[in-house]
């Protein structure tokens, strides 16, 4: 084990976490747009295992239930 905790992320929409791994990859690109490929994709798995693994899976699964849906606004207006 490389000393990462296991954790589960299939609770996340996959949209999630397209958003999340883009948005890691923005901050890193600005801040380390010398690293290679590889080292890249290293820091980028690391700091989302590390974000993901801090998710409280009950309240994210209970927001995106209180969420609305693009289809349910767009019913609201008739």
């Amino acid at each position: 084990m490389d000393g990462i905790t296991e954790f589960d992320d299939t609770f996340l929409e996959t949209d999630d976490k397209v958003q999340l791994l883009n948005h890691i990859k923005q901050l890193y690109e600005t801040k380390f747009g010398w690293a290679d490929d590889t080292l890249m994709k290293a820091m980028v798995k690391y700091h989302y295992n590390l974000t993901v693994g801090k998710i409280n899976k009950q309240e994210y699964l209970e927001e995106k239930a209180n969420t609305d849906t693009l289809d349910d606004l767009l019913e609201r207006l008739g």
